[in-house]
């Protein structure tokens, strides 16, 4: 194009061909920002990219995943290949219907679906591979509460029939129970109406335009989740000051989850299902409050606690992230094994 023909088109469009200057610059910048973050700041990698590649709006649990969905996760730590059966879990393929074997359900959060290992490293393939009298079908999903896994078990885990349901119990399940979102999506929680607790948030509204964008951006690009806990704190102030004070939920973590946990046990309980649950290192309260409920329902509880600091000096974790390994999934498959088969539940009927 010559020199006359551009400064005619300039002439004639002179906003359409600044605008469109403009929009190439500011894409050439983020190109080149998205390149040097992905050199100079590995810390930013987006590192919950499990979120964007795997998730989908479930208006009764918040967020399930995608079935037959297949693809990479990807982590500063790790690289592992991810497939999503037809049932939507991170699991071979099972059938509905029940066959010879006996069949454990885990519900669980990342720590159950294998945040960082491959599918073959997660304690419950481990345990399935060790029995193979028993199918071990893994529930667990990613960023997953107490109040979520209940209602999967109560909804569609139930159709599975399970012989025994194992729940996997992390920290962060206390406050999972009356958050009202979560990783930019919104999910069911415990509530306090009058002088006792409930289920609310059903149906879960869908994500809005924001919350969509931000799983998006903060799943697959370094600068933008880079500059978003940079803003975060500054901006978090900003809206304190220029916005009215929100209502405080009055409701305590702890009575929340173990109100969900009761009801858990006692589904279990009201279909012949043996439940098992087994905490991840918790502190002494929470502890304390887990070990309460299953006092109540007489039901079999292990602490991983031990077990992990009897291998204290095992770097069970990986380097920039405290999700299990590969050798912390071992640890937590031998302590759970040893312990299934002390209560005796491998070989009941």
């Amino acid at each position: 194009m010559t020199e006359n023909k551009k400064n005619r088109i300039y002439e004639r469009y002179p906003r359409f061909t600044l605008l469109l200057v403009a929009v190439i610059g500011i894409l050439l910048v983020l190109v080149m920002a998205e390149v040097i973050s992905r050199f100079f700041f590995p810390q930013w990698a987006p590192v919950t990219s499990e979120r964007a590649k795997f998730w989908q709006f479930d208006s009764t649990l918040g967020w399930s995943q995608i079935p037959n969905k297949q693809a990479i996760f990807n982590h500063p730590d790790f690289s592992t290949q991810v497939a999503i059966n037809s049932l939507g879990l991170r699991d071979r393929e099972y059938s509905v219907e029940r066959n010879q074997k006996k069949r454990m359900l885990v519900l669980g959060d990342s720590y159950g679906w294998g945040f960082g290992v491959n599918a073959d490293e997660i304690f419950t393939e481990i345990l399935e591979a060790r029995h193979p009298d028993w199918e071990i079908i893994n529930a667990s999903v990613s960023g997953y509460g107490t109040v979520q896994e209940y209602l999967y078990l109560q909804q569609r885990g139930i159709l599975l029939k399970p012989d025994l349901v194992l729940v996997l119990f992390n920290d962060n399940d206390f406050q999972d129970s009356v958050g009202i979102t979560e990783y930019w999506y919104n999910k069911p929680i415990v509530s306090k109406i009058d002088d006792h607790y409930e289920i609310t948030g059903l149906p879960v509204p869908p994500q809005t335009w924001r919350q969509r964008m931000d799983v998006y951006l903060l799943g697959n690009f370094y600068i933008a989740r880079g500059l978003y806990f940079s803003l975060q704190l500054p901006v978090s102030l900003l809206e304190q000051l220029v916005s009215s004070p929100q209502p405080v939920l009055e409701v305590d973590s702890l009575d929340a989850t173990g109100y969900v946990l009761g009801k858990m046990i006692a589904l279990d309980q009201s279909n012949k299902m043996q439940t098992v649950v087994v905490q991840t290192p918790l502190s002494d309260v929470k502890h304390a409050a887990v070990e309460t409920q299953c006092l109540k329902y007489a039901i079999p509880c292990l602490h991983l606690k031990e077990a992990f600091k009897a291998n204290k000096n095992t770097k069970w974790h990986f380097e920039h992230d405290r999700h299990w390994n590969q050798t912390g999934h071992r640890m937590a498959a031998d302590a759970i094994d040893a312990f299934l088969a002390q209560q005796g539940l491998w070989d009941k009927p």
